[in-house]
This record gives structure tokens, C-alpha cells and sequence, in this order.
């Protein structure tokens, strides 16, 4: 955690990475106030301060809104008592004028490695507090000059079988057109929890969220329903708004009481505007290629040649590709799929109906493409499956002296299997981005290209070389 610095200052607290400088200010609540890319434009990501709301019907009029950021007294901390330092800021929500609700807040930031950013917001009332028609769980008031959007639809909205589909590309037009001026111009709307939310301009500067692996915390933060929320990319004169808002009925006035604690974790992932070489690489297969071959592979413009994982030649043919390779300037490297598993492993048996992908409780396993005769079962890495893959790539970096590793299907899934997380949807976002750092651990001088499969990541971007 080297890059990570931390001080403390009269205002609040400051935290530097290898590429942000952000503040939290105790007179915002200690949530963030800004976000400056130190190797980019050098503007504040935010317009405003960031946080969380509470907005609650009076006895008359309008809802008001509670909000974290309008704690002026909050109790903040450093913590580095876990794996990543973490900034702990500790209030009560109040509106403009300081008047308190009987609710407090504890948001937990920590800064991990890879740009990542892990905010874990607890909502508690012991007397409880009635009238709460919409909880926001993060509100980010973005700067203007915003280009595009990027979201992954919850499941239940994906308009896939097998769960796998649902995301959508968003312009962001600067300014925006909005008529009448004062209504907000929507890029993306949904009720239900999105797994992943994203803006970026073209400098490559933006932010990603996403909702942790055990989505049920997010739909069922209030209610034992899901889509009673809002989530938005909205488009003002001042800028783009990310809301993300598990419960909102403000609009039918339809209220709930927040007793006890709400617990709703939260990944952040900001750019860390570094240079990703464009490589075009060529999967191997089996016999391997001869000198000449992999000569007009790179006269073709390839790059990288990618061994699979389930072809094991022998050590002397190892050494014969390798240095082939070499010799005309490409990089020879272990391919491992992190999602799917050959139907005709032993392992299926044993142990696939534990820890495959399950896109509904009366279906099977779910096969991927099969190419040349191949199929493969579609696993979920929020099983035993992580710990298959983590010594997958333990082996493969021991056993063989390549170049790197190239990681297939890097992208976050939902599944619904039960032994595996509260029903209904999980997803197995937080170990797909374990695995990629532990890969990067172990060869942190080597190659390390993935395959997003389709779905833009900042963190793993900045993990992987290509």
C-alpha cells in the first residue's frame, strides 16, 4: 500500500494515491469534497460534495432532505487496522439548517490498491424514524465534460436467459438539451440495483461504481422487494449527476421507517490514467506452431501468442515456442479462463453442480460456445471455483517460464445460485477483482493482458497491461 499516503490537516483529512489527491472535509460531512487527477486535467471530479441523503415527509409541505454532507461536526478517523488504510467518518444526518434526524451514518472509505475504493455506508436509528420516502446511498455531483455513460443492468432487467446480457453505451452531450430547462436530462433510469454504473470523458478521466457481490443488500434495503429504487445518470446545466438510491418513493409518497442498521457496500473505481499498450493477440493450439508460423503471425501484427491452460507440451517444446516467439518480438504467455470450465474435466463432476453459474433454480449448468468440439460450463467465482483459479495461476506461473498471463472472461457475473449467496442475485464482482490483483501480485514485472468480455472496468484497466 505504498502509493496510499495519508495526512491530516485542520479541514479534514487528505488522501493521496498514485494518481488522486482527495479530501474529505469535516465541513462536508467527511465525505469527499473533491477528487483532482493528479496526472490529468488537475479539475475537482465533483462539483459539489458527495454522500448520502435521507429524504422524509413533514407533518405539511414538501419531503426535506436529511443529507451526510451537512454534518458539520462529524467524528473522523484513520483506521489502519485492516489490509488498506481507511477513512471512517461518523455523524448524524441533518438538513441545511442542522436540524437532526434520529439517524446516523458510519461511512467507512477504504483506498485499496489498483484504484480501488471500498465505501461501506451503515444507516442506524435505535428510536427509529418514520417517513422516509427515499434512502441515497451515494449521490456524486460530477463536473462537467462528461462524454459518455456505461451501465450493466440488474438481472432481473439483463433481457437474458442466462443472465449474462443487459448493458448499455450512453452519450453525454455537453451541455446538455433540456426543455424545460429546470427538468434534468436522463441518460440511464432504472428501479433496480445496475451492477455497474460508469462515466468517463474523453481524457480518461471518470469514476465507476458498482454495488458489492451480495446484491440482495441492495435490493432489500428497505423492503423485502426489489425495484423500489432509482438509480440515475442525469444530465444538468452544471454538470452529471450519479445518484444511487436503493429505496425512492418520493414521487408516489409512499414511506418506510429506517429502525436498526442498513449496511450497503459500495466499490468505487477511479482511472489511474496510465497507458495501456494495444496488442492484438492470437490463441495456440495444438500441435504448437513452428518458427515460421509464428513469424507471419507477427508480420501480421500480432503481438502476443496465448497458450490455453489445458495444453501442457513438454518442457523442451516449451522452450522451442518461447524463443521462437522471442526472436521475432512477441511475447508468449498462459491463457486462463476465470469463468469457464472444459465439460469433459473431472472436476465438472465432482464438483460443477457446487460451483457453476446458475441463471434460474430449475436450470442446469449453462454451456458457453463450443469451439472446435470444446464446450465449456459457465462457473461462478462466489464459490469454490475462486480458490480452483487462484491455484490455476499459482501453477501456471510456477510450471512455466512465459512471459505473463492472459486472463479470459474478467467480467462480473449475476448468478442465483442459493449455496453460494442470499437469494435472489449475487454477483461475484469483488472476486473477480481479488483474483486479477492476486494474478498481478505474482508476476508484477511480468505481462498481464485480460479479456473484459465486453463491459468496461477502471480497475482492472489499471491492473492489467493490456
Amino acid at each position: 500500500m505504498s502509493e496510499i499516503q495519508i495526512e491530516e490537516h485542520a479541514a479534514g483529512i487528505r488522501v493521496r494515491t498514485g494518481a488522486q489527491v482527495i479530501e474529505h472535509l469535516l465541513a462536508a460531512g467527511g465525505t469527499w469534497s473533491s477528487v483532482l487527477f493528479t496526472c490529468g486535467s488537475g479539475r475537482n471530479l465533483l462539483r459539489q460534495p458527495a454522500g448520502s441523503a435521507l429524504r422524509v415527509l413533514g407533518p405539511s409541505g414538501p419531503a426535506k432532505l436529511f443529507c451526510e454532507k451537512n454534518e458539520r461536526g462529524p467524528k473522523l478517523s484513520i483506521d489502519n487496522s485492516g489490509p488498506a488504510p481507511a477513512i471512517i467518518a461518523e455523524g448524524t444526518y441533518r438538513d441545511e439548517q442542522g436540524q437532526a434526524l434520529p439517524v446516523g451514518f458510519r461511512r467507512r472509505t477504504e483506498y485499496c490498491d489498483h484504484g480501488l475504493v471500498w465505501s461501506t455506508l451503515d444507516i442506524m436509528s435505535d428510536s427509529g424514524c418514520d417517513n422516509v420516502v427515499e434512502l441515497c446511498a451515494l449521490e456524486l455531483p460530477l463536473r462537467t465534460g462528461f462524454s459518455g455513460a456505461f451501465a450493466r443492468f440488474h438481472p432481473t432487467q439483463a433481457g437474458s436467459p442466462d443472465l449474462l446480457g443487459g448493458r448499455g453505451w450512453y452519450p453525454l452531450i455537453n451541455p446538455p438539451v433540456v426543455a424545460p430547462a429546470s427538468v434534468p436530462a436522463m441518460a440511464f433510469l432504472s428501479r433496480f440495483t445496475p451492477l455497474q454504473l460508469c462515466c468517463y470523458d474523453l481524457g480518461g478521466e471518470g469514476i465507476d461504481v458498482f454495488p458489492c457481490s451480495e446484491l440482495a443488500l441492495w435490493d432489500f434495503a428497505c423492503k423485502p422487494d426489489a425495484g423500489l429504487g432509482q438509480f440515475a445518470i442525469e444530465q444538468e446545466p452544471a454538470g452529471t449527476l450519479l445518484r444511487i438510491s436503493p429505496y425512492c418513493m418520493s414521487f408516489r409518497q409512499i414511506s418506510t421507517r429506517i429502525q436498526g442498521r442498513i449496511s450497503l457496500r459500495l466499490g468505487i473505481g477511479l482511472p489511474q490514467m496510465k497507458a495501456r499498450a494495444a496488442q492484438r493477440s492470437h490463441v495456440l493450439g495444438a500441435p504448437l506452431p513452428s518458427g515460421e508460423e509464428l513469424a507471419r503471425l507477427a508480420k501480421s501484427g500480432i503481438s502476443v501468442v496465448r497458450l490455453p491452460s489445458d495444453i501442457s507440451p513438454p518442457a523442451d517444446e516449451l522452450r522451442r515456442v518461447l524463443d521462437a516467439a522471442h526472436k521475432v518480438g512477441m511475447k508468449l504467455v498462459r491463457s486462463i479462463n476465470i469463468k469457464e470450465l472444459a465439460f469433459n474435466s473431472p472436476d465438472v463432476g465432482r464438483y460443477g453442480a457446487e460451483w457453476m453459474h446458475m441463471a434460474a433454480p430449475s436450470l442446469g449448468p449453462i454451456y458457453t460456445r463450443a469451439d472446435n468440439g470444446d464446450g465449456r460450463v459457465l462457473m461462478c467465482l462466489k464459490s469454490g471455483w475462486f480458490d480452483h483459479c487462484k491455484k490455476v495461476i499459482s501453477d501456471a506461473i510456477a510450471q512455466s517460464p512465459l512471459d505473463g498471463l492472459f486472463i479470459e472472461g474478467a467480467a462480473a457475473h449475476p448468478c442465483c445460485h442459493p449455496q453460494h449467496a442470499r437469494a435472489p442475485f449475487h454477483s461475484d464482482i469483488e472476486q473477480v477483482l481479488e483474483l486479477l490483483a492476486y494474478a498481478r501480485s505474482k508476476i508484477p514485472d511480468g505481462l498481464l493482458g485480460v479479456d473484459l468480455g465486453g463491459s468496461p472496468s477502471m480497475v482492472l484497466g489499471n491492473i492489467a497491461d493490456c
